[in-house]
C-alpha cells in the first residue's frame, strides 16, 4: 500500500498530511519540531490524538520517539557517520533505514526483509513523500517516522 506524506509549505508549523491511493487523508501530523526539541501530534481522520512523536535534546545527533497513550512505540536515531544513517527500534525489533540522500530513496528493512520504502517526489509545492508499505498495522507509526526523518534529513543537519 502507498501513503503520501505531503508538508504543508510556507506555515510557521509544522503540518503534514497522509493521504491514501485516493487521495483521503489518512493521518495529519501537527506541532512544532525544532532544532534541539519538538513535539508533534498525529491524529486519525477523526481527529483523536493516536501518537506523539517528541524530539531528543541531543545537539549533534537527532533522536526522535513515537509514543502511543504513554507508551513508547518507535525510536528513531540518528547514527555518527559520514553521512546521515539512522537506525529504527520499532516495538522492540531493530530496522536499518538505508539509501541516498541525495535523491532521498530510503529502504526499511530487517535483516533481509524489506518492511517499507520511501521515496520523495520532485518538482512539487512542499515536500511530498511516498511510503510504500508492507504491513499496514504499522502505517501510522512508519508515517510518523517519515516526518521525523524529514526533520533530521533537512531542517537539523547543520
Amino acid at each position: 500500500m502507498n501513503l503520501f506524506i505531503r508538508k504543508k509549505a510556507y506555515i510557521l508549523m509544522d503540518r503534514y498530511n497522509v493521504l491514501d491511493d485516493t487521495g483521503r487523508v489518512v493521518y495529519s501530523v501537527d506541532g512544532k519540531l525544532v532544532r534541539h526539541f519538538g513535539k508533534l501530534e498525529v491524529r486519525d481522520r477523526a481527529g483523536i490524538q493516536i501518537l506523539e512523536i517528541q524530539k531528543g535534546p541531543s545537539p549533534f545527533f537527532s533522536t526522535y520517539t513515537i509514543s502511543a497513550n504513554g507508551t513508547l512505540r518507535a525510536q528513531l536515531r540518528q547514527n555518527f557517520k559520514l553521512l546521515p544513517d539512522f537506525s529504527l527500534q520499532l516495538d522492540g525489533q531493530d530496522y536499518l533505514i538505508s539509501g541516498n540522500l541525495h535523491a532521498c530513496d530510503f529502504v526499511i528493512s530487517q535483516k533481509e526483509t524489506v518492511a517499507a520504502r520511501i521515496r520523495k517526489r520532485n518538482l512539487r509545492w512542499g515536500d511530498t513523500y511516498i511510503l510504500s508499505i508492507q504491513n499496514l498495522e504499522y502505517a501510522s507509526i512508519l508515517s510518523a517516522m517519515t516526518v521525523c526523518l524529514d526533520n533530521a534529513m533537512f531542517h537539523n543537519l547543520l
